[in-house]
């Protein structure tokens, strides 16, 4: 008797080693449809920005972002700008670019980044460019933020 009862225990056991695996693999895809049920956006402040301008060199393109000059509260008076190269395979070793950042028809800084030598250097900057803020290498494309006053 005890063993009938013990072949429906083991039977829901496998089924629970067999269900569990099989939920992890598609709770990714959960999350994510409940994220973009709810509406929720991922802060520029991380992600650069949309997109204002891309610039296409032929194999590559470069994309300006708008430039983010969000706070907790409000306007902050420092802010950022992200230039992002992509595909990242057709991307040069050595990128020396004029960035216009507000399209005035004037450059803003020259980008020179040679990525076999490491950091790039930013040249010619205009008043409001604070510097280099970080570069990255990111999965599909090199990307590089541009620190900026908002006090103009």
């Amino acid at each position: 008797m005890k063993t009938l009862r013990a072949i429906p225990a083991y039977l829901i056991a496998l089924s629970f080693v067999l269900v569990v695996p099989v939920s992890f693999i598609g709770l990714t895809d959960f999350a994510r449809l409940l994220v973009n049920a709810t509406g929720l956006k991922v802060s520029p402040i991380y992600s650069g920005g949309p997109v204002a301008r891309e610039i296409p060199h032929g194999a590559y393109t470069t994309r300006l972002h708008e430039p983010v000059f969000e706070s907790l509260f409000g306007r902050s008076n420092e802010g950022f700008v992200q230039i992002d190269w992509m595909p990242k395979a057709d991307v040069p070793p050595l990128i020396d670019e004029a960035i216009d950042c507000d399209a005035d028809g004037r450059p803003d800084f020259r980008v020179r980044w040679d990525r076999t030598r490491g950091a790039p250097e930013l040249g010619e900057c205009r008043v409001g460019v604070l510097g280099l803020a970080g570069h990255y290498e990111l999965a599909e494309r090199y990307a590089l933020c541009v620190r900026l006053s908002g006090a103009q």
